[in-house]
């Protein structure tokens, strides 16, 4: 870690430790955020709370033992009741991530410049964003205008992110409102004890404002594609392991809208200050759909950027590797697919043609 993202976290722990709604948060919730103990800009030194021993990360603890028992995880299975308890876990965490973007940011303009990284936007801009042509052109069978059209979607919606949520096609170029968020939002930034009752939440290095849904959409993208990868498993257990994952996403994106919306957060607010349960404000129509964007270009990304070869049912403990990268190519292949499917839709939400996806909606529709 840079000694620019040392200091970004620094910050991002202190403002959260000044918060009063924060400490309130982590304590009717019981999901902890690491308090900073000692940070020396100077000599590059940050040193953070140590959440205890026995915790897990968020998939590794969703996995079952058929998944988890790899030479690189840990076996792990929810305790008993499991489905209870998997809710219990993603109602906890949504409630305190909503509590988390809540924040009244126009409260403190000044401090948010201590968080911009410059190099956070760059890397996606060459790395994520740049590449996506590669990545659709090696991974997928799409033809070229179609591969262009969703390029050219992800481009724009990360143009328009990167500067400061301007506006869409009316040449409204006011800058829009954001949240305070994680940044970077994924199961790996999420820990869960053996028996459910600590959650912990980490990794600030790239926090600071961003788009609303953002850090939902990316958390729930890696939480999407295992749920693809275990179902594609040919085991007893893989229908049941992918339930799982989707019992957890839905209670966490009901539990975050439900305490948005007690929060009265902006993009929850019609025009005359009424919270609104469908896509028909216009802040609430951007956060959607740059929601669903954001989504796809994550699933696209992270199906090759991670290694989901061990869910596969063409792999087992005395496959050759060759086997084990055909299972590994049929997974990443659908996972691909989906994330196309999101980024193509996300200007036909409400269409019959999206009617179907239920598993982002209840992050802001109920």
């Amino acid at each position: 870690m840079s000694a620019l993202h040392w200091t970004i976290e620094a910050r991002a722990l202190s403002l959260i430790e000044e918060t009063p709604a924060l400490t309130e948060a982590q304590k009717t919730t019981g999901v902890r955020i690491p308090r900073l103990l000692h940070h020396d800009q100077d000599n590059n030194i940050l040193i953070i709370e140590d959440l205890g021993t026995g915790l897990l990360l968020l998939d590794e603890w969703l996995a079952t033992p058929a998944v988890a028992d790899t030479a690189s995880r840990r076996r792990q299975t929810p305790p008993s009741d499991s489905e209870a308890v998997v809710r219990n876990v993603g109602e906890r965490l949504g409630k305190l991530l909503a509590s988390l973007h809540g924040m009244k940011l126009s409260d403190e303009p000044e401090a948010l410049q201590e968080f911009v990284n410059p190099t956070v936007s760059g890397f996606i801009a060459e790395e994520v964003v740049g590449k996506m042509s590669g990545y659709l052109e090696k991974y997928t069978n799409l033809e070229a205008n179609r591969k262009d059209r969703i390029c050219s979607l992800i481009q724009t919606d990360f143009e328009e992110g990167n500067s400061g949520f301007s506006g869409g096609g009316n040449g409204d170029a006011r800058e829009r409102p954001g949240v305070f968020s994680v940044g970077d939002l994924w199961t790996g930034s999420i820990l869960v004890s053996e028996n459910a009752e600590r959650i912990g939440l980490i990794d600030f290095e790239f926090a600071g404002k961003a788009r609303p849904l953002q850090d939902m959409a990316q958390l729930g993208a890696h939480l999407h594609l295992q749920a693809i990868a275990m179902a594609s498993r040919n085991l007893k257990e893989s229908s049941s392991s992918s339930l799982t994952v989707t019992t957890f996403v839905k209670a966490l994106y009901a539990a975050y809208h439900s305490h948005s919306r007690e929060l009265e957060v902006f993009w929850l607010q019609d025009g005359d200050g009424d919270d609104n349960d469908s896509v028909n404000n216009e802040d609430h129509r951007r956060a959607v759909r740059s929601a669903w964007i954001l989504h796809g270009r994550e699933m696209i990304y992270n199906a090759i950027g991670r290694d989901w070869g061990f869910y596969s049912s063409h792999c087992g403990s005395g496959d050759a590797i060759d086997v084990q990268e055909i299972g590994k190519a049929e997974i990443q292949k659908k996972m691909m697919e989906k994330g196309v499917w999101y980024v193509e839709m996300a200007h036909k939400i409400g269409s019959e043609e999206a009617e179907g996806e239920d598993f982002l909606k209840p992050l802001y529709h109920q």
